[in-house]
């Protein structure tokens, strides 16, 4: 870590990061607007001038513009110095925990990937075929170099069993909400996720999804049902908010339990969270309150896959 080569290859992929975080920026927004990537030259997205081009210095110009264009003075979308900055440390971790290797370039593609498709998950809950398609195909060609312990076979391997669960869970979203689970998109990102990662992983990547996007959409569903007086729905979230925790404080302790104590501690876990469950799906099946799913699946897919990709190695040993 005090090699002078280190530290300044470290600054390198720093700055490399932070460019190229600049970068998708543009690829995700001119998605939208099907333009090229290369052309128009940046511009203001509300005046149309064309930026200087120190107007376009990752997070420096955000800073120094104080957040407004040069030109009309309206504000700047935060996202351009989050993605930036995001893009860029992420960049780095990959350096110092897999070195100067193959891995760590396959692992920045990795992550710019799912940074684009979350920003257009997050803006319009879409994905683009263009970014999905061409990620599977990148995941896959990194196993023909077999960069993160997985070769040709696997990969395929790993792309079919994503493919399979995801399909089948989000189709048993028609049994509760006449929709299903999650997009079609979400597959597709999982698939491209395995072939890097590994379907060993894939279970881990979605119950980590699942919790990570509960921290979000479980508040901002509590809040939408308070605001539309549906007192019931408000009490069914908190409750099942407070069995989760009060299971997660007390399962230690269950050893030193009698048996009458044991049938007790489940029948307040089990009863309160199954009638929650209930009025919270008839809720959803009888369209009375927005979609549970506030918080698009992909985001919180992707954040899961990044943990793991940098715990891997922990995990891995976790699960010998």
């Amino acid at each position: 870590m005090n090699d002078p080569l280190f530290i300044f290859w470290g600054v390198y992929v720093l700055i490399a990061g932070l460019c190229i975080g600049s970068f998708l920026n543009v690829v995700a927004l001119r998605a939208f607007s099907q333009e090229s990537i290369v052309l128009p030259p940046s511009k203001c997205p509300k005046c149309n001038n064309k930026l200087k081009w120190y107007h376009n210095i990752p997070v420096l110009s955000y800073l120094f513009l104080r957040g407004k264009c040069a030109f009309c003075k309206c504000k700047i979308s935060p996202q351009y110095p989050i993605v930036e900055l995001t893009n860029g440390i992420l960049y780095l971790a990959s350096y110092i925990i897999f070195g100067a290797s193959l891995k760590t370039i396959f692992a920045c593609i990795f992550i710019s990937y799912l940074i684009v498709m979350s920003i257009t998950d997050i803006k319009e809950q879409v994905v683009f075929d263009k970014h999905i398609y061409s990620f599977i195909a990148v995941m896959y060609i990194s196993t023909l170099f077999n960069v993160n312990n997985i070769n040709w076979w696997q990969g395929l391997i790993a792309i079919a069993i994503a493919f399979i669960v995801f399909e089948i869970m989000a189709r048993i979203g028609y049994l509760f909400a006449n929709s299903r689970a999650f997009g079609e998109g979400d597959t597709y990102i999982a698939m491209g996720i395995s072939a890097f990662l590994g379907w060993q992983m894939l279970f881990i990547n979605i119950a980590l999804a699942i919790i990570i996007q509960a921290m979000v959409a479980i508040p901002i569903y509590f809040k939408k049902s308070l605001d539309n007086k549906n007192y019931k729905l408000c009490g069914a979230i908190l409750t099942a908010t407070i069995v989760v925790i009060f299971t997660a404080l007390t399962k230690n302790y269950l050893p030193d339990l009698s048996l009458w104590a044991l049938i007790l501690y489940f029948a307040i876990i089990f009863i309160p969270i199954i009638a929650s469950v209930i009025i919270i799906l008839g809720s959803i099946k009888d369209k009375k309150e927005e979609e549970l799913m506030t918080f698009p699946f992909g985001p919180a897919l992707a954040i899961s896959a990044l943990i793991i990709l940098f715990a891997q190695d922990y995990i891995s040993n976790l699960l010998i």
